[in-house]
C-alpha cells in the first residue's frame, strides 16, 4: 500500500499525520522578509534558498537546451563550495546521488526559497523512499512574485512518473485547466546527466499535474466549543497563527457565568510530573467520546484565511500512542458544521488509512494534524495537511516546549523538524488515502 503525508510548503506532517506530509494541500505564500530578485538569465527556472543571511542556488533548468544543475549541500544543510567558494553541483551517477538529493530536498523544504521564472509551473522530484514510501516533492510557482510558492509532497509515481521511475527524475509542467505539457528529466549515470523527453497528457491522469492550489488559504482556523457530558466548558481552537491547535477549559474567575477571553485556561500535558499528567489528552479524549455518543453540547466552525468555510479533519495523539479524531463537515443547507469523533484510534488503523508507516509512528506525542478542504466537498475529495508539536528552542522535540507545525526531513526521514515561516501556510501534505481520510468502523476491517 503507498503511504503518503507531506508537508507542502503551502511547501512534509511528513507525516501528519504522519499524515501528513503527505499533499496541497490559495495556498499563497508570501515571504516574510524581503528577498532581492533572482535573475533566471538563460535558464527558465532558477530556485535559491536563503541560508543563514545568504542566498544560495538549488536548481536551475533551461528547457530548450536540456541543461540542468542541482546544487549540492550538506546533510546539515549548508552550500557545499568550491576553492573559489562557488557553489558545487552534482549529477546521476555521482557517489552518493540519492544521499545528495535527499539533501537538496531538505533544503527545498526547510528554507525560504526565492523563484525567478517566467511562466507558473509544478516541479515534482522523485526523492527516494521517504517517510511514506516512493516520495514525490513538489514544488509549485505562482508567477505573481518570487515568493509566491508552495511545496507539497505525495506518493504517486503516475504520469508523468511510471513505477520504474530512477529516483532523480524529476519533470518541469505548465498545468492548464484539463491537460498539462512540459519535460521529463530521467537520470542517465552513465553519462553523468539527465535527459530531456517532452511530456503531455490530461491532469486527471496525473497527481503530479496540480499546482497544489486548492483554493484554500492555509493555515486555517477553527473553533470546538460546548459543554461535556461531565459539566466542563471546554473549547478546542487553532487561531491559524501557524501555532497549530489548543485545548481549553473555562473558569469562572469572577462568578459571574459569562465567559472572558481571559478566563480560558489552556490544557496541557505534564509527563514529567510527579506523578506524570496528561491533561490534554483526557480533554481530547471526553470531547470526542461525547461527540460520538450524543452525549454533551458541542458547536464548532472551521474558516481558511480568507474566511471562506472548510471542512475539517483533526488528528490529535495521545502518549498512549492512539489518535483522537474529531471531523467537521460544512452543510450549506443548514449554514452549519456537521461534528463527528473517534475518541480511540488505533495506531493499527492508523496505518491502514496511510496516514503513519508500517514500521513505526514517528510523530510525537501530543502531535496534531490538521487537514482541510473547501467546505461543502464530495466525500471523496481529499485533504491537505499540516502538522503540529512541540518543540524546544534548538528543534529538538519537547512536551513543554513552543508548539508550531513540522515536517519530517533527512535522509531516514523519521526526525521531525520544526518548519520556517510556520504562519505562512506555504508547507502543505497531500496524501493519498487509498481507505479515505476518516476511518470506518472496524478499522482496519475484519
Amino acid at each position: 500500500m503507498k503511504r503518503f503525508f507531506t508537508f507542502s510548503r503551502e511547501s512534509n506532517f511528513h507525516s501528519f499525520i504522519s499524515l501528513l506530509t503527505i499533499v496541497t494541500m490559495a495556498l499563497t505564500v508570501i515571504g516574510v522578509f524581503p528577498k532581492p530578485n533572482v535573475q533566471a538569465n538563460t535558464y527558465d527556472v532558477v530556485i535559491e534558498a536563503t541560508i543563514g543571511q545568504e542566498d544560495y542556488k538549488v536548481l536551475e533548468i533551461n528547457n530548450t537546451t536540456g541543461d540542468v544543475s542541482f546544487y549540492e549541500f550538506t546533510v546539515d544543510g549548508d552550500p557545499v563550495l568550491d576553492g573559489n567558494n562557488d557553489q558545487t553541483t552534482f549529477v546521476p551517477g555521482d557517489n552518493d546521488f540519492e544521499d545528495r538529493l535527499i539533501y537538496l530536498n531538505d533544503v527545498i523544504i526547510f528554507s525560504s526559497l526565492t523563484i525567478a521564472s517566467s511562466s507558473e509551473f509544478a516541479l515534482p522530484i522523485f526523492v527516494g523512499d521517504g517517510y511514506y514510501g516512493d516520495t514525490i516533492t513538489q514544488v509549485c510557482y505562482d508567477g505573481d512574485s518570487s515568493t509566491d510558492y508552495r511545496v507539497i509532497q505525495h506518493n504517486e509515481l503516475d504520469a508523468p512518473f511510471i513505477p520504474a521511475s530512477l529516483i532523480g527524475t524529476f519533470a518541469y509542467m505548465e498545468v492548464g485547466e484539463t491537460t498539462y505539457t512540459g519535460f521529463r528529466y530521467t537520470p542517465n549515470s552513465p553519462l553523468g546527466q539527465w535527459d530531456q523527453a517532452a511530456i503531455n497528457g490530461s491532469n486527471s491522469g496525473s497527481t503530479s499535474a496540480t499546482t497544489g492550489n486548492d483554493g484554500i488559504a492555509r493555515p486555517v482556523r477553527f473553533t470546538i466549543i460546548g459543554t461535556t457530558s461531565s459539566g466542563k466548558v471546554v473549547k478546542i481552537e487553532d487561531k491559524g497563527d501557524g501555532s497549530g491547535p489548543h485545548g481549553y477549559v473555562w473558569e469562572d474567575d469572577n462568578g459571574d457565568g459569562i465567559i472572558q477571553d481571559d478566563e480560558w485556561k489552556e490544557v496541557k500535558n505534564d509527563p514529567d510530573g510527579d506523578p506524570p499528567t496528561y491533561e490534554l489528552d483526557e480533554l481530547m479524549e471526553e470531547v470526542a467520546n461525547d461527540i460520538e455518543n450524543g452525549l454533551g453540547f458541542y458547536t464548532g466552525e472551521a474558516y481558511d484565511a480568507n474566511n471562506e468555510k472548510v471542512d475539517l479533519v483533526l488528528y490529535y495523539k495521545t502518549h498512549s500512542g492512539s489518535y483522537v479524531g474529531i471531523r467537521m463537515d460544512y452543510s450549506s443547507s443548514s449554514d452549519s458544521w456537521v461534528l463527528d469523533a473517534k475518541s480511540s484510534i488505533s495506531n493499527e488503523c492508523m496505518v491502514y488509512l496511510g496516514y503513519i508507516p508500517a514500521e513505526q509512528d514517528y510523530n510525537p506525542d501530543g502531535a496534531w494534524s490538521v487537514g482541510s478542504r473547501p467546505g461543502g466537498s464530495i466525500p471523496e475529495a481529499g485533504y491537505g495537511f499540516q502538522n503540529y508539536a512541540r518543540f524546544d528552542d534548538d528543534g529538538n522535540k519537547d512536551p513543554y516546549g513552543t508548539q508550531t507545525q513540522y515536517w519530517y526531513g533527512g535522509a531516514s526521514n523519521t526526525t521531525p523538524d520544526p518548519v520556517p515561516n510556520p504562519g505562512s501556510g506555504n508547507i502543505v501534505a497531500f496524501p493519498v488515502l487509498t481507505h479515505g481520510a476518516w476511518p470506518a468502523d472496524p478499522c482496519p476491517p475484519l
